[in-house]
């Protein structure tokens, strides 16, 4: 088992800014990430709220965070995910689906999730009509209505990024009001083809 200083477990914003520290202190670092380096803000398709940048595509931004770790010295591992951290005598041990690290220190950035709905339906149609990333799987449903549940910022993104690309978008939010940053919610407003629905559930997917 290969030894390092710092194994740190998720590569978004945080793990990557974790490692580019890490390996700037002149310890041996690795970053470990199930997917691709970058976290949530990689897929959004406008970053306009991150200081120095008025706007700035995602994407662009976490491969500059990425570039940066790299240079530095960071050993990065995408599509690989931890499974398992157990201390051994002086060591830990991190496991995951294809290897086992010794370290001395272990950093826990994995991040958040989508939230689900769970309601009836919701998984058998994953993928399948429904998905968690509007930015990834939106361009499927060109010049189709589609729904965008939520209030909140990531929401409202993803209504704004669809309203660019479907025929109709329909915002169903259990709020009395949208609740994301008054520029999302004025962006939103302002796009014809989105419709609002407060105070709304949805109970199943059919």
């Amino acid at each position: 088992m290969k030894y390092y200083d710092v194994i740190i477990a998720g590569a978004g914003p945080a793990g990557l800014t974790a490692a580019i520290y890490a390996a700037r202190s002149g310890l041996e670092t690795l970053l470990i990430e199930k997917m691709i380096c970058g976290g949530q803000p990689a897929i959004a398709r406008r970053v306009e709220n991150y200081p120095g940048f008025e706007s700035i595509d995602g994407w662009e931004l976490t491969r500059s965070f990425y570039s940066q770790a790299i240079a530095n010295g960071t050993e990065i591992k995408e599509d690989e995910e931890v499974l398992n951290v157990y201390k051994s005598e002086e060591f830990k041990v991190v496991e995951t689906g294809e290897n086992r690290y010794l370290t001395g220190a272990v950093i826990i950035a994995s991040g958040g999730s989508p939230a689900k709905l769970k309601v009836p339906g919701e998984e058998e149609y994953l993928r399948k009509g429904a998905h968690y990333c509007a930015q990834c799987a939106g361009y499927a449903y060109q010049d189709k209505k589609v729904a965008v549940i939520g209030g909140g910022d990531s929401a409202l993104t993803a209504a704004y990024f669809m309203g660019d690309i479907a025929e109709k978008v329909y915002l169903i939010a259990r709020s009395a009001e949208l609740r994301g940053e008054k520029v999302l919610v004025d962006k939103v407003n302002r796009k014809r083809n989105i419709e609002i629905f407060l105070k709304e559930e949805v109970g199943s997917f059919s």
